[in-house]
């Protein structure tokens, strides 16, 4: 019995079938396609019990294939609607309550990132990736600021008649550890 239940040259059928479920499979579009050619190839293969399930972003991927490969599709399209601004907070506040950064975003910028997603693809790991840049961003100026902060605490330190400021607490406070925003 050789791979997926195909026999080699026999009718020979399994008592199950198996489904291979490949999401973001336009990532697999290479120039000369082997790969989706082969795999698309395995079910029409005589005794082939195998069963394929491409989920894709794209809605064009069907259009985007090499004639040999399109003709082994089945054609069989399910589109979903984008996720609407919503769908988009209630996931992204979870991804942040998850991550244990929740306090670093506000909820105005969650709001604004996912109305601006929204508008455009409703692809919730683009409002992730700019929530994800923006404490980013906190980070770097917090940083700038404490490393400004430790500069002039220097410069006080050779002057006793200044009195040193005690650290401010900042709300991007990070520990190792934390999950990420975006996996």
């Amino acid at each position: 019995m050789g791979l997926f239940g195909v026999a080699a040259g026999a009718n020979i059928r399994r008592k199950y079938s198996t489904i291979i479920v490949l999401d973001e499979i336009d990532m697999l579009m290479t120039k000369d396609q082997a790969v989706l050619y082969q795999l698309f190839d395995w079910p029409n293969q005589p005794g082939s019990r195998l069963g394929i399930i491409g989920i894709s972003n794209t809605h064009d991927l069907d259009q985007r294939v090499l004639p040999r490969i399109a003709s082994r599709l089945d054609q069989a399209k399910l589109a979903f609607a984008p996720y609407s601004v919503a769908q988009l907070q209630e996931i992204v506040k979870g991804r942040l309550d998850a991550s244990g950064v929740a306090g670093a975003v506000e909820d105005s910028a969650v709001q604004l990132a996912c109305r601006k997603v929204a508008s455009e693809t409703g692809d919730v790991r683009r409002a992730l990736e700019m929530l994800r840049r923006a404490v980013e961003i906190g980070r770097q100026h917090k940083m700038a600021a404490s490393a400004a902060i430790g500069s002039s605490a220097a410069s006080r330190s050779s002057n006793p008649q200044q009195q040193q400021q005690p650290k401010q607490p900042t709300m991007f406070e990070w520990k190792q550890g934390q999950l990420p925003l975006v996996s």
